[in-house]
Order: C-alpha cells, then structure tokens, then sequence
C-alpha cells in the first residue's frame, strides 16, 4: 500500500468515525480506542490502521495540532512524526500523511510529499538498534555472610538507590521487611525471545536468562534474599494479545502496568535509562500489537503497547525483584 493509498484509507475511516460519533470522538481517547474497531475497510490495511489511530490517541495529536498556532504547524508535525517513530516504529512518512487527515478538516494546508515513498511495514521491524555489545562484567564483592544487609539499617524510600549484588537498584516498592527494586541503568542488551518468531513471557529466552544465568551470578547468600514472585501475566489491552500463563520467578521484567504505575515512576523523564552512558529502551515482559512482539519502555520514558518484534536485538534489560532486607 503507497503513502497515497494509506492517507486515503485514513481519511475515510477518520470521516466514518466522525459521522458515526461526532468530531469530540478525537478528544476522548477509551471511545476513539473502541470506535475505531467498528469501522470496516480493506482487511489488509486493518492492522497498521488500528496502530496509526492507537498512536494518534496516545499522543493527543488532535488536540496539539487544534491548539497549535499556524506558524508552527510543520514544527509540531516534525514533532509529532518523531515521536511515532520513537514510540510506535511507524514511518515518519506515514506519520504526517495520518496527521494530515486530522489536520486538514482543522484548516491546515497538505505538506505532503509530491511523490509519496511505498510505505514500508514498519510497525513489525525492531525498535532502532543499537549495535549488540557482551554482557558487562563486574567485579563483585561477595557476601561474607547469609542475608548482609548492604548497610541498610532502616527501610529504603521509595525512589531511592541502593547497592545489591555489585549493581546500584532503585526502590520502587516495599512492605513488611521486603522492597520491590530495579536496575538503575539498563545492564545488558538481549533479544526478548531467541528461540522462535513468537513468545509470552513464560517461554522466552529472556526469562531464562535472568533466572539462571543472571541469578547465579549472585552469591549464595545474596541468593537466599530473592524472593521468589508469582507474576501474572496479563493480556495486551487493546488487541487483547495473550500474555501467556502466569509464572514464579526469582528475576522478571516489568509489566506494562508496573512501568505506567505513577507509585513507582512519576514521569516519562522518571522512566528514562541509561546504557552505556546513553538513554535507551529497555524490555517489558507483556505481549505487545501482536503474538510476535514485546512492549518496551522509549529512550524518552514513554510505555507503549505496540511493541518490538521479540526475535529483534533492539532492547536493554532492566532485571526487576523483591527482596528480603
């Protein structure tokens, strides 16, 4: 399908929805979620045009293009556009040709590309690489006793780091004598699933990962404070993606839940990692648009459900656990 073809599809299915729920459709995001599935067209054109409007409601692009002053429209397009790409993998092409089907009935000008480029498929390519690099090896020092507490006399705040293990952790939780933590900074680079196309969190190679080989870099006495945790795994919210059976792990990722829980991070700039020195995306364990893909956290804080494919070198690993203090 060519740029032209997809903003004529997005046009008619954006006026379809119009005149079925009336222009205050675009400013309510759970109403815009579910209309968009009554809206019948090309089979083929289904999946990518329920991502585009799933993008465009995540972003609020209706309303930041209704409230953006007209000498700064291509400025907010530019924008706009980044963040689909960013976010949702979707191309900046594109992008602007979907924007452009809202911006128009607002009165703004078509800045479309004379000769449109084919539109390239890519809601199911990785999120943007980073060259694959080793694990990083640490020097750790090892427990000279079951359950050291590291110095930590008093229960951690929430927000607050802490060493564990020869890695600093944040707090995202605690009760009774225990503490949710995370990596502060993203600690390897994996691939969600090596083993197939496909994958829940129950039978990837990440989950392998971290309760093996990342677990059995710890000392046994650090071992003996992981607290083995019933995860549940839930469905993706808006396509209703399976996310597989619950599990028992000692180290997990986050869910897409946990990652939006203002409890644990205030903010998009509050969810931001580092690898290396730079802001990356790092893996969530729930299932992302479709079977063979995985949510993740943007460079710029943002948690989408869209996701990256699972097979795909494209994440960093920001291992999570509950542990006894």
């Amino acid at each position: 399908m060519s740029d032209n073809d997809m903003y004529t599809v997005m046009q008619r299915a954006l006026e379809t929805i119009e005149r079925a729920f009336g222009k205050d459709i675009f400013e309510q995001p759970d109403k815009f979620k579910s209309a968009l599935y009554d809206v019948k067209i090309d089979n083929n054109a289904k999946r990518i045009r329920n991502l585009l409007f799933i993008a465009v409601c995540d972003l609020k692009v209706y309303s930041r293009l209704k409230n953006a002053v007209a000498s700064d429209y291509i400025f907010v397009v530019d924008n706009i556009a980044g963040e689909m790409f960013s976010d949702y993998m979707i191309d900046k092409d594109v992008s602007r040709s979907v924007i452009e089907c809202i911006a128009v009935p607002l009165g703004y000008k078509p800045v479309r590309p004379s000769s449109p480029k084919p539109l390239k498929p890519s809601s199911l390519q990785p999120a943007p690489e980073t060259p694959p690099a080793p694990v990083i090896t640490r020097v750790r020092q090892p427990s000279t006793m079951p359950n050291q507490s590291y110095g930590i006399s008093i229960k951690p705040k929430v927000g607050s780091i802490i060493p564990f293990g020869g890695y600093d952790w944040r707090v995202l939780d605690g009760e009774s004598g225990r503490v949710l933590i995370i990596t502060k900074d993203i600690i390897a680079w994996k691939t969600y699933n090596n083993e197939g196309v496909g994958g829940t969190w129950e039978d990837c190679s990440l989950r392998k990962y971290l309760n093996t080989w990342f677990y059995d870099t710890f000392s046994p006495g650090d071992r003996k404070r992981i607290i083995s945790t019933h995860i549940r795994n839930a469905k993706n919210p808006i396509t209703g993606t399976s996310g597989g059976k619950d599990t028992d792990d000692y180290i997990f990722l986050l869910s897409n839940g946990e990652a939006r829980n203002t409890n644990y991070f205030k903010n998009n700039a509050d969810r931001v990692a580092l690898y290396r020195g730079r802001a990356t995306q790092w893996w969530l364990r729930s299932p992302g648009f479709i079977s063979s893909t995985a949510t993740f956290v943007s460079t710029g804080g943002r948690v989408g459900v869209i996701g990256s494919l699972v097979n795909g070198n494209s994440c960093g690993v920001r291992p999570a656990l509950w542990l006894n203090l």
